[in-house]
């Protein structure tokens, strides 16, 4: 009777061990397939440029995709969003662009480049900034041929591209941050516009002891945030430093719009007031809009129709009245 009792204690205990195994293969498969869509069909008045290489890394090349108005005036350069997705810097793509409906900026004027950057696995901190600015130097060499204006760039992101979206617009002139892929120049370096930060990770040496309450483990080895500073933040304190937006803040930074939901558990909603802080006390312009019961993964919160004027509005404030250079 002993002997049935431990075999069926054994027998339940091993279910649960395969069903966790099998859920955390199950959950990595969704998460991963949800980071990846397939492009998006065009809507009406939007075309695309597709799979463009704006720069060679030691990994290999790096493509972006331009959606433009279809009947977009050659003598009329658009103003540029360009768009960073999310995925822990580990995985994603640029089609991510549809869970922010990034269609919708170029029916509202802007032209959208969505690029891409090295994922963690491949490459760690500061490869991804160095992506982000390459990128942007690409821009604006060949803004006359794709009819768009260096001079008018917002960088938009979600979750680990909200983050390199913070950083690129604190960061301008960090020799460290700046990197050497191509293309190079001075003629297009320099700052971008305007920054539209939604719930990005900020301090990635406290995000940790901010989510512990909520069962998540970013100081884990395998952790994402361990990944891409390559080691663990508490073991890594210099990186996690020169990953953070906030080191480089000083005034003169461009506006910020920092969007984040009041239940994220996964990246907390105390790391986008801090960067908000830290920008207003330098005398910056930064709006902090927290939407109330919204998790990390409230992709209708972070998409309404109220969501995209509100973005709008900053946009057409610090893009459309940009003076040319």
């Amino acid at each position: 009777m002993i002997l049935q009792s431990v075999l069926i204690i054994a027998l339940a205990a091993l279910a649960v061990f395969v069903a966790c195994k099998l859920l955390a293969y199950w959950w990595k498969w969704f998460g991963r397939r949800m980071a990846e869509p397939p492009p998006q069909p065009l809507l009406e008045g939007v075309e695309v440029i597709r799979d463009i290489e704006f720069t060679r890394t030691p990994n290999g090349p790096l493509l972006l995709d331009i959606y433009k108005p279809a009947d977009a005036s050659p003598s009329a350069p658009l103003p540029v969003v360009m768009f960073m997705y999310g995925g822990g810097w580990m995985t994603g793509n640029r089609h991510q662009l549809k869970f922010f409906r990034g269609q919708e900026y170029v029916r509202h004027g802007y032209a959208l480049v969505a690029i891409e950057y090295r994922s963690s696995e491949a490459a760690i901190f500061p490869a991804q900034i160095h992506d982000c600015k390459a990128a942007v130097r690409w821009i604006r060499q060949n803004a006359a041929e794709y009819g768009l204006d260096g001079s008018r760039i917002a960088a938009l992101g979600g979750s680990a591209g909200g983050h390199l979206a913070a950083l690129l617009g604190t960061s301008d002139a960090v020799a460290d941050m700046e990197g050497d892929l191509p293309p190079q120049g001075d003629d297009y370096a320099g700052p971008i516009q305007a920054v539209v930060d939604m719930l990005g990770p900020t301090d990635l040496s406290r995000i940790a002891e901010q989510s512990h309450r909520f069962g998540v483990r970013h100081e884990k080895k395998d952790s994402f945030v361990s990944k891409f500073l390559g080691g663990q933040p508490s073991l890594n304190l210099e990186q996690a430093k020169a990953a953070n937006p906030i080191t480089y803040i000083r005034p003169g930074m461009p506006p910020f719009l920092i969007i984040h939901g009041s239940a994220d558990w996964i990246v907390p909603v105390q790391q986008s007031e801090m960067l908000h802080q830290a920008l207003v006390e330098q005398g910056n312009e930064s709006e902090l809009h927290v939407a109330e019961g919204a998790g990390h993964g409230s992709l209708k919160s972070f998409s309404s129709d109220e969501m995209l004027n509100k973005i709008f509005g900053f946009l057409d404030t610090h893009l459309q009245s940009a003076p040319d250079t």
